[in-house]
């Protein structure tokens, strides 16, 4: 039994399974609401029952509910604990910005022309 699972695990692999690199997944989320296709369905998952109680056992994991002691915790580790707690919250409302449409308003081009004489 063991010479089989250590066959198992030792043979060769398939020539046909290569590695390839792949760029890396640069979409904003900005982008990302700008697009009616995923912003579509994000919404249809964020429906579902499964993906709300997931939302609520991240929020119930927040890092806010640990407690410091009062004495003898340093202001880093009272700074360091904010900054995780604000970055975890950051990333919560990110996912679920995902689901919402949000049209980029146009920035007209700044051009700047001489003043005209009055």
């Amino acid at each position: 039994m063991w010479a089989k699972l250590k066959n198992l695990f030792s043979r060769n692999k398939p020539d046909s399974l290569k590695r390839f690199k792949v760029a890396p997944f640069t979409l904003t989320l900005e982008q990302w609401q700008a697009n009616e296709q995923l912003v579509s369905e994000m919404a249809k998952i964020s429906a579902q029952p499964i993906w709300r109680a997931m939302m609520q056992v991240m929020r119930n994991e927040c890092p806010s509910g640990i407690k410091l002691e009062q004495v003898g915790t340093l202001i880093t580790d009272r700074a360091a604990l904010q900054a995780q707690t604000e970055g975890y919250q950051m990333a919560l409302s990110n996912l679920e910005s995902m689901s919402a449409l949000a049209v980029v308003p146009y920035v007209p081009e700044a051009t700047f022309a001489p003043e005209e004489p009055q």
